[in-house]
């Protein structure tokens, strides 16, 4: 038998017990499948839930004066931050945004039309802390313009987080 069935079919007398799944898709898919199997006639929706929005509720109990930053924020802070980006590359001095433009996230020549890299952008920010960690500890890493461009998104998203009151659960 499958193993998120046994899984389901020991826990869901329980109600304290939450499933935590890959995607919501997955979790509404097994709320049904829970149902339509037998196992119970009716669940509650708030017992399956993606792993994002597991983790968000999990660290938000530990920080009460900041709120998790979801994937919306993020796309936001990462559409801001190109749109930053192509206006200090259209004036080549980069002057007023200071280390902008950004040269190996964002090409120079696609800085223009640089909103097809904000769901990338948007995608690595919850791993810039690993990144951070991971070229910290080795002493003999030379950065290139790569590692500029992750250090400046970096320091910026962090300053976005403190400003405007939210934490990076990842």
């Amino acid at each position: 038998m499958n193993v998120v069935i046994q899984a389901l079919r020991k826990y869901i007398p329980h109600q304290n017990t939450r499933f935590v799944f890959p995607s919501q898709t997955a979790a509404g898919l097994w709320a049904t499948k829970t149902c339509t199997l037998g196992i119970t006639r009716s669940v509650a929706g708030n017992r399956f839930l993606a792993w994002d929005r597991f983790k968000e509720e999990s660290v938000q109990e530990g920080d009460t004066f900041r709120k998790p930053a979801s994937s919306t924020i993020r796309k936001l802070f990462a559409e801001a931050l190109v749109q930053k980006n192509a206006e200090a590359a259209l004036s080549r001095s980069g002057s007023g945004f200071q280390g902008f433009p950004l040269r190996a996230l964002v090409p120079i020549e696609y800085s223009g039309s640089g909103s097809i890299f904000a769901p990338f952008i948007a995608r690595i920010l919850p791993s810039l802390a690993r990144w951070e960690r991971l070229t910290g500890k080795s002493h003999n890493h030379v950065m290139d313009q790569e590692d500029h461009d992750y250090a400046l998104l970096k320091k910026e998203y962090a300053a976005f987080l403190e400003k405007h009151g939210f934490f990076e659960p990842s």
